[in-house]
Order: C-alpha cells, then sequence, then structure tokens
C-alpha cells in the first residue's frame, strides 16, 4: 500500500512526473483549443495567442509542482560530525523501525531518516572517514531501488519503495541502505587505496580489490568492474542483513530470531 495519496502526488509532481502532467495539461488545452465550440470562432493570431497562454500556464504549474515537491523527493540529508564510535549495536538500533512494527505508522520524510539513519551507522561501522549523503528522490528508475554516485558520495533512495508499507517493502529500503553503504566503503578503499584503518568490516580487502575499486570509482567502469563491485555488495548486504535481523530480535526481546530473519526473506534478492 501507499504511505498516503498525498506524499504519491507530490513525488509525482517533484520528479520527473512533473513533465508527464505538463504533457497532460498542455493535451487537454489543445483540445479545447482544436475541437471546443469557440474554436471555429478564432483567427489564427488569437489561436497562437490562447496556445501561448495555455503553454505558460502549464509551465509556471509545472514549476510550482517542481519547487514545492522537491522538498520531499530531493531530499537531502547531510550528517553531523563525529557521529560517535562504529558500533554493530549502533546499526541494530537505527535498523529497529524496520522490524518493531512501527515502518507502518511513519510517513516518507519520516522513513527516510530512518534510512539515513542506517547508513550513517553503517557508514560509521564500516570506517568511513566521508560518510555518504542520501537523497530521496524520484528520478529513479521504477525497478532501481537505490543507486551509489561515486563523484559526488551522494547515496540515493527511490522515493517509490519509501511509499510501500509491510515488512517486505521495508525490508527492501534496509538491504538497500546496507548495499548503497558498501559501495561507499568501496569508494573510500579506491580513494586512499586501502582499507579504512577503523573498519569493522568482516571482509577482508585484498589488493586486487582495491586495484578493481579504483579502475571502476575512480577511472573508466567496465561491465568486468560493475560486475565484481556489485558481487561484493550484494555479498555485504546479504551478510549484514543477517546479522542485523539477529540484534534487532535480541534488542526487541524476539525469542525466536527467525521471527526478525523471516521478515527480510527474499530482500537479498532484489
Amino acid at each position: 500500500g501507499l504511505a498516503s495519496i498525498p506524499e504519491l502526488l507530490l513525488a509525482i509532481a517533484g520528479g520527473n512526473g512533473a513533465l508527464l502532467l505538463a504533457a497532460a495539461f498542455a493535451a487537454v488545452a489543445a483540445a479545447w483549443l482544436l475541437f471546443g465550440k469557440t474554436a471555429p470562432r478564432l483567427s489564427a493570431a488569437a489561436f497562437w495567442t490562447c496556445a501561448c497562454k495555455a503553454a505558460l500556464a502549464v509551465g509556471a504549474v509545472a514549476f510550482a509542482l517542481q519547487l514545492f515537491g522537491g522538498a520531499l523527493v530531493e531530499r537531502r540529508i547531510d550528517y553531523p560530525a563525529g557521529a560517535g564510535a562504529p558500533s554493530s549495536e549502533a546499526c541494530a538500533a537505527a535498523a529497529g523501525a524496520f522490524f518493531d512494527g512501527t515502518w507502518d505508522t511513519l510517513g516518507v520524510a519520516e522513513r527516510a531518516d530512518v534510512a539515513a539513519a542506517v547508513v550513517l551507522a553503517e557508514s560509521s561501522w564500516l570506517g568511513l572517514e566521508h560518510p555518504p549523503v542520501v537523497r530521496v528522490t524520484t528520478r529513479l528508475k521504477p525497478s532501481v531501488l537505490g543507486t551509489y554516485d561515486g563523484r559526488g558520495n551522494v547515496v540515493r533512495v527511490n522515493a517509490a519503495y519509501l511509499m510501500l508499507d509491510g515488512a517486505g517493502a521495508a525490508a527492501n529500503v534496509l538491504d538497500t541502505c546496507l548495499h548503497e553503504s558498501f559501495h561507499a566503503f568501496q569508494m573510500e578503499c579506491a580513494r586512499i587505496g586501502a582499507r579504512p584503518a577503523n573498519s569493522k568490516c568482516p571482509f577482508s580487502v585484498t589488493e586486487e580489490a582495491v586495484g578493481v575499486y579504483r579502475s571502476h570509482f575512480l577511472g573508466a567502469a567496465t561491465h568486468n568492474t560493475r560486475e565484481f563491485v556489485e558481487a561484493h555488495a550484494r555479498e555485504y548486504s546479504a551478510h549484514r542483513l543477517g546479522v542485523v535481523a539477529s540484534k534487532v530480535s535480541r534488542n526487541l526481546g524476539i525469542d525466536d530470531p527467525m521471527d526478525a530473519t523471516r521478515l527480510i526473506e527474499g530482500a537479498a534478492d532484489m
């Protein structure tokens, strides 16, 4: 289900959907001008005057929707300096909202805060000197949950998935946060030429891996480097999902860790 219809409309208006709305308004205006009762009485000059006015009105509406909808759909969340010592417990605490039943009660902006908190905690756990900025946007393909932009050190989360209710939707967002956080870790390895000194990452990072990271993020990315980088990120997020679920289950007093683990089934395959 959707978090709320108004938030969905804002998201559509603030993203690429503004172009679709503009096209729809233009089509309606054109149909009225061409087939309306007043159309036969319009001279060519009057017709083009009306058409220009309609175009200006559509442009103004689209601009307003983009301006006021942007607060939600291109929301930038910056991290404060010195977020605290790396702690797996902090990661689990940040992820609590994905498991404790409160996800469905949160608005899109609050869900964005939860997603950003997970990325922050995971970035600290991974020892990143430069944690990424999180942005929630509708400018991603419907099939893409999130992306990492190494040039700007930005994690983008698809707003469409923040609007979905249910444990499965929450699990997909959590998996995306962990996955994209690891891409930020790969970028940091590429930038400094080694594993960050304070990293608690359970996986070893070989010189070969760092070399591929450097080629992908700082050089010319190829299909092979992309497959290598993505495979590592998928492996990491799948591992961390299990660890986080186990810790969250203890925090919430769940006797059977599988009760929490079931909530993330299938997320790692997305």
